[in-house]
């Protein structure tokens, strides 16, 4: 399948791990034919700076096209993307409440959201940051100016922001309710945690829990490719009550059926998004 002309993932620097997830670069060459690409959901916001032609994108079933800027996420469908000739993007992913520490607040509007005109964002941050980053030709130059303009912007971090690494944990096992772990052990009410999430990373408790179990599938599925998939064994094993209910699962997340889905993973047509410092 072809590809990019040329595509960076940049880990974020030390200082910024718990803000940062990384940096997605991607640039196409003027003589070269369209790309299209698919981004599987990683929870994630996304922040994108264009420099080249637009990039037409497809999420949840609706087309937009980012001219200069996007704000996009919590990202939990697939994103499809088009690389054109002359393309130039940069993708800054946050990690955590990274995003709210960042830009003041997180998107509440409901998941799979996308902002490409955002009043309060783009008037005030983005479009500033954008005509400063053009102005830097090389990848190095601009994601340096990136780090330096969170390093100066960022919020300080609260006991919210302290515990968050440590509060992800919770959320890797089935044994105890994680909200309940959540509360018991700071003290709060599963209602107050409840809204902490929210605020801070724009979805709930329940979301994350059904988006790292279908992530651990899709983990499993990939590390046995291209062995035949014992089904039933995956429903027993990832705690779904039968195989329509797994289904579900990767109709609401990627749109596709499981097999589908192999297909489109062996045709070199889907890309998943590594695994963080912290989930």
């Amino acid at each position: 399948m072809q590809a990019p002309t040329f595509t960076a993932i940049v880990d974020a620097i030390p200082p910024l791990e718990a803000v940062f997830r990384h940096v997605y670069a991607v640039r196409h060459d003027a003589e070269a034919q369209p790309v299209v690409q698919q981004l599987l959901p990683n929870y994630e916001m996304l922040v994108g700076f264009n420099f080249g032609t637009d990039v037409p994108i497809r999420l949840g079933g609706q087309a937009f096209s980012i001219h200069h800027t996007a704000i996009i996420g919590p990202l939990d469908k697939t994103l499809a993307y088009e690389v054109r000739p002359g393309a130039d993007l940069m993708v800054v992913v946050f990690t955590l409440n990274g995003f709210y520490r960042l830009m003041g607040h997180q998107l509440k509007t409901g998941m799979a959201d996308i902002r490409l005109t955002s009043p309060q964002l783009e008037s005030v941050t983005l479009v500033s940051l954008w005509e400063e980053l053009a102005n830097r030709p090389t990848l190095y130059e601009r994601i340096s100016h990136v780090n330096a303009y969170a390093l100066t912007q960022l919020m300080p971090a609260d006991d919210v922001t302290r515990r968050m690494p440590a509060d992800v944990g919770y959320f890797e096992t089935t044994a105890v309710d994680p909200v309940k772990g959540m509360a018991g052990d700071r003290q709060l009410t599963p209602r107050s945690v409840q809204q902490r999430m929210k605020t801070h990373l724009g979805y709930s408790a329940k979301e994350l829990t059904r988006f790292l179990r279908f992530r651990k599938l899709i983990d499993r599925l990939m590390e046995a490719r291209p062995s035949a998939v014992d089904w039933q064994a995956l429903v027993t094993e990832f705690g779904y009550y039968d195989q329509p209910h797994l289904s579900r699962d990767f109709q609401y997340f990627l749109g596709l059926s499981p097999r589908r889905f192999l297909a489109e993973l062996a045709r070199g047509g889907l890309c998943v998004a590594r695994r963080g410092k912290f989930y």
